[in-house]
């Protein structure tokens, strides 16, 4: 076993992002939570609280939404890593069945935080998520939700991201049904 603890939750809080891209919220959550508590043994809040992060998402569903929204919100500011805006990503997605509108606001902050244009681990998500959320206020925002999905989809081809491109074009799919 590695004997850095730093290293070791860094690990740990990599893989866990690796499972919520796939999508497996058991997988993040069980990473999450290890890696949480060896941050919390060896004194590491930044990992800590980037794993509380990824837990929150994990867990979130019905009710719990909220309180993980919440719990997501307090940890970014301490959050490891330049991945503010992915993390604000994590909490709109929880948000977007629970309350579109507070959803489309943690989005609208994650893209005013981009600092250079197309550039953003979570950039064609956060785009694609902006659409679902523009849907879900108004059906009648199909033209801005078209917008937002073909950003998703653009931006994800330039990055090679090709797991967010087919969310994207799905997300496009869907809408021209």
């Amino acid at each position: 076993m590695l004997d850095h603890p730093n290293s070791l939750a860094h690990g740990l809080h990599n893989v866990g992002i690796g499972y919520q891209l796939g999508g497996d919220r058991e997988a993040t959550y069980a990473v999450a939570h290890r890696a949480a508590a060896l941050a919390e043994k060896f004194a590491l809040p930044p990992w800590r609280a980037s794993s509380l992060i990824l837990a929150g998402w994990a867990t979130a569903s019905g009710a719990g939404a909220a309180d993980a929204v919440r719990l997501i919100d307090a940890e970014i500011a301490t959050a490891a890593g330049p991945l503010p805006q992915y993390y604000l990503g994590l909490a709109a997605e929880v948000l977007l069945s629970a309350g579109p509108a507070d959803a489309l606001g943690h989005l609208d902050r994650a893209i005013a935080g981009i600092d250079e244009a197309g550039i953003g681990i979570y950039l064609p998500e956060i785009y694609r998520l902006r659409g679902a959320c523009l849907l879900a206020l108004d059906r009648g925002n199909k033209t801005e939700a078209r917008s937002a999905f073909a950003t998703a989809a653009e931006i994800a081809k330039r990055q090679g991201a090709v797991i967010f491109e087919r969310r994207a074009q799905a997300s496009l799919s869907e809408l021209a049904q």
